[in-house]
């Protein structure tokens, strides 16, 4: 891939100047020059607090309707040549994932994030999905729970995987959906 001077400049000129406005709560940004680029930490600061925004409207909206299931989907570390393909892998799997029968009958919505961490020692990347899922108030007592080795098993098979792929699955109790989002 060839590298891009403009992104290069504009991330290295992202919030050198911010403009503000007094209100009566204080100073709000009015103003700013931002990068927009996918990767510049800023940039993804600002874009993770308007997510967080908008999820905790939608979990404010939906109020007592439905509990939330915190998930974690992974696949093995990758190379960096080999992210971007790693990354279209990911999405085709959860995609085939939430298709499952078990899937739909046990989850009613969920909202998505790809993280992707860097593991400096090996030089790796690992990228991986949290979700937050709204299932059924009464989902951990009903026929249609899935425990962590069927989720860990229905990923594995999403996934075409020859490995058992690592999953964490965890109930949110209370008003943690907001602040996991």
């Amino acid at each position: 891939k060839t590298f891009d001077v403009n992104k290069a400049r504009r991330l290295d000129d992202c919030a050198t100047w911010l403009e503000f406005e007094r209100t009566d709560n204080g100073l709000k940004l009015h103003n700013a020059n931002f990068c927009r680029v996918r990767l510049c930490p800023i940039c993804a600061w600002r874009r993770s607090l308007k997510t967080y925004g908008q999820v905790s409207a939608v979990v404010d909206k939906l109020g007592d309707t439905y509990s939330y299931v915190f998930l974690t989907l992974t696949c093995r570390n990758c190379a960096s040549a080999e992210l971007s393909d790693t990354i279209t892998r990911l999405f085709k799997a959860l995609d085939l994932f939430m298709k499952y029968k078990a899937c739909k009958q046990a989850f009613k919505g969920f909202f998505r994030g790809l993280e992707i961490t860097h593991n400096m020692i090996d030089d790796t990347y690992h990228p991986h999905f949290h979700l937050l899922i709204a299932v059924n108030p009464s989902y951990f007592s009903s026929r249609y729970y899935l425990s962590q080795d069927k989720i860990s098993e229905l990923w594995q098979r999403a996934l075409k995987a020859s490995y058992k792929p690592i999953v964490d699955v965890r109930k949110i109790k209370g008003k943690k959906a907001k602040a996991i989002a």
